[in-house]
């Protein structure tokens, strides 16, 4: 489980990243652009998880 958790650091991060981005194109650009971003950091977290689990456990 700690290999897991050290291994889903890099993902953690893009995901905070993305999300801090999507909270930015809220203000900016609009809803369409913010769900669209937000949905691909979700996304993009979740298949990190699952591959980095399959690989480890």
């Amino acid at each position: 489980m700690l290999k897991f958790c050290s291994l889903m650091v890099i993902p953690v991060l893009v995901f905070f990243y993305t999300m801090s981005f999507s909270r930015w194109l809220a203000k900016r650009a609009g809803t369409g652009a913010y769900v669209s971003a937000a949905m691909l950091g979700v996304i993009s977290l979740g298949v990190s998880a699952v591959t980095i689990w399959r690989l480890v456990m």
